[in-house]
């Protein structure tokens, strides 16, 4: 049998007052008192004690915070409970003069003793720490250069964990904190890099972190778990890799309230391993963001040096040159394409220099006034791609639509119009009749098409069958250390030489020793292989040793002695 329990008068009125409070809660939110008992209400007034009670933060008054850290920087003093409250709660916030707790070594030492010394008041200690927890999430980590007492409440944080919990009844946010110790270790997030990949992002974000931990929305754990990712993909293997970084790309480029440093350091990451990969094409994503955030590969090589590294901590020069690289093909594709006169691109003269580009060691544009005013996007985008390297082309040849490209290939430069037809100019790059470190460069005589340079025309030979990009391999592959691909190559042939007595060098005899053989002509006939141009020895009828090769400036051949006669190749006796 059930036992009655009877009521005295005193508890009757206090259930009475209690379902008054009800009532009255009831009625602010505009709910009838009889829904009292329904499973949806009961959670809402699960959630209103766990506010009140059991909240991982607190809501208190900015200005009494301001107030208790200013007088203790004055006077180095926390007099009541309250006020180490309100100190713990304010350890990173800045005062006047730029002064913060978290950077002053000393008060900040201090205050932790004082929080240490509540341990046999649990209740207390656990709010002094829950006050330290939030200074400690909320903190500018990658705003600031110091982290040294960061690093030190961390440690504080979790040595402490268990003491914190001693408090009754044990909080529910202590509770997870301690399920999710990792957040006060060194690598507080990778925990959750798996989740995330897996899009699971509302347990990890919403119910564990915001709303289970507090979390502020400022708080440097929302850019350490997008560090973290980046991390982690960084240490896959190439295919993992390349796997996460169009997504990686994507969420850095979309998080506005990441600080400038932290995607730095995430770009610098990527592009880093990037270079590390076996097979590296052209990621145009990358390149925009790497140019992007860290700057120009030609104009910010010391923020490049400073933020690109290798893994032993030195400039990874690699990388740089890889996104170098990737910028140049970029601008020479919008110089074919973009800034032709009629806006069609010229493909094969494209194709050409694009196969050159490890080659070209600098490169300017003279732009005309059309691409020098127009507004466009396309044309916006590559004046800022092109900073650094932007002239103004004036007397363009042609018309006010033609621009030129300039590109030096070692002891050659090159000037290519974009006007279709154009003939190449080709010039000694210690000898230029034009001063690239001058704003303005002429297009007519007196500039980039003055009679000092050799004028090539792109065209076809139709009596040889020799296309003209094989024509001008035979003229700047030798100058630059280039060898093209020998199916795509034709042995130029000496049409132009006489061959009436004319012999071809003989090979030597048996009896002769290679040792016998100057120095000279062993160079000169792996001159002649690597670039298969051809040699003449006619010596023993009283001749000169010829190399057929129609351009007068050759720095292999120079330096062996030989001279150059226009219209045959050149010589030595």
């Amino acid at each position: 049998m059930i036992p009655v329990v009877r009521l005295t008068d005193s508890a009757m009125n206090a259930l009475e007052r209690l379902r008054d409070k009800m009532s009255q809660s009831f009625d602010e939110r505009r709910l009838s008192s009889s829904a009292w008992g329904q499973p949806n209400l009961m959670t809402m007034a699960l959630a209103e004690v766990k506010k009140a009670f059991d909240a991982p933060t607190s809501e208190l008054p900015e200005r009494s915070i301001v107030k208790v850290l200013d007088g203790y920087r004055r006077t180095g003093s926390l007099p009541t409970f309250l006020d180490l409250k309100y100190a713990c709660f304010g350890v990173g916030q800045e005062l006047s003069g730029n002064w913060c707790l978290f950077d002053d070594d000393q008060l900040f030492g201090k205050l932790l003793v004082q929080v240490d010394d509540l341990r046999s008041e649990p209740r207390r200690f656990r709010k002094g720490y829950q006050g330290l927890l939030s200074s400690y999430f909320s903190y500018a980590l990658f705003a600031r250069d110091s982290q040294k007492n960061w690093e030190h409440l961390r440690g504080y944080l979790a040595d402490r964990l268990t003491a914190a919990k001693h408090a009754t009844p044990v909080a529910g946010w202590l509770t997870l904190l301690d399920e999710h110790q990792n957040l006060l270790g060194p690598k507080p997030c990778e925990r959750y890099v798996h989740d995330l990949r897996e899009g699971n992002k509302d347990v990890v974000v919403h119910q564990t972190l915001r709303e289970g931990l507090g979390v502020p929305r400022e708080s440097w754990v929302w850019q350490e778990l997008i560090l973290s990712q980046v991390e982690v993909a960084c240490r896959h293997d190439d295919q993992g890799y390349k796997g996460d970084l169009d997504r990686l790309l994507r969420l850095l480029q979309a998080n506005s309230m990441l600080s400038v440093n932290l995607v730095i350091r995430c770009i610098s990451l990527l592009v880093s391993r990037y270079a590390q990969c076996s097979s590296r094409p052209e990621h145009p994503a990358l390149r925009d963001s790497a140019v992007g955030h860290i700057g120009n590969p030609w104009l910010k090589r010391t923020a490049w040096d400073a933020h690109v590294k290798t893994k032993d901590g030195q400039p990874y020069e690699a990388a740089r040159e890889m996104v170098n690289g990737w910028l140049k093909r970029e601008l020479i594709k919008n110089f074919f394409e973009l800034l032709s006169d009629d806006g069609s691109a010229d493909q094969r003269r494209l194709n050409y220099w694009l196969r050159l580009e490890p080659n070209i060691e600098d490169y300017w544009f003279a732009l005309g006034p059309h691409a020098n005013k127009h507004q466009s996007s396309n044309f916006k985008e590559f004046r800022n791609r092109a900073k650094g390297k932007l002239h103004t082309l004036e007397a363009p040849p042609g018309s006010s639509q033609n621009n030129a490209f300039i590109m030096r290939l070692g002891p050659v430069t090159v000037v290519e119009f974009g006007l279709k037809g154009s003939a190449s100019y080709m010039y000694r790059s210690d000898e230029l009749p034009f001063d690239l470190s001058k704003s303005c460069i002429r297009g007519d005589s007196a500039g980039l098409k003055n009679q000092m340079g050799e004028r090539f025309i792109h065209r076809d030979s139709q009596s040889t069958g020799t296309n003209w990009e094989e024509k001008l391999d035979e003229i700047l592959c030798p100058l630059i250390g280039f060898r093209p691909p020998q199916e795509k190559f034709i042995r130029r042939r000496a049409t132009s030489v006489p061959q009436t007595g004319a012999t071809i060098r003989r090979p030597a005899s048996p009896s002769t020793s290679p040792n016998s053989i100057p120095t000279w002509e062993r160079d000169v006939k792996i001159f002649c292989e690597r670039y298969h141009y051809i040699a003449e020895d006619n010596r023993p009828s009283g001749g000169a040793f010829w190399v057929i090769y129609d351009w007068g400036h050759c720095h292999d051949l120079d330096q062996l002695g030989f001279k150059f006669k226009s219209g045959r190749g050149w010589w030595k006796e």
